[in-house]
């Protein structure tokens, strides 16, 4: 298994829009270690560890 998911993956695994994955890559808010979000290129797709863990509304 790849260690890594897309946007679209993530959101449909936790939820939400895949737009919020994307801003919370670029704002650093998923958890999980160094390195949650991976991007080749800024415009690229991001590539997320499949043990983020997405931000909370404490």
């Amino acid at each position: 298994m790849d260690a890594y998911m897309g946007t679209r993956e993530a959101a449909e695994l936790w939820g939400v829009k895949q737009s919020d994955v994307s801003k919370w890559c670029r704002e650093g808010k998923l958890k999980g270690g160094m390195e949650v979000c991976e991007q080749d290129a800024p415009g690229k797709p991001w590539r997320i560890r499949r043990d983020a863990v997405p931000p909370t509304n404490d």
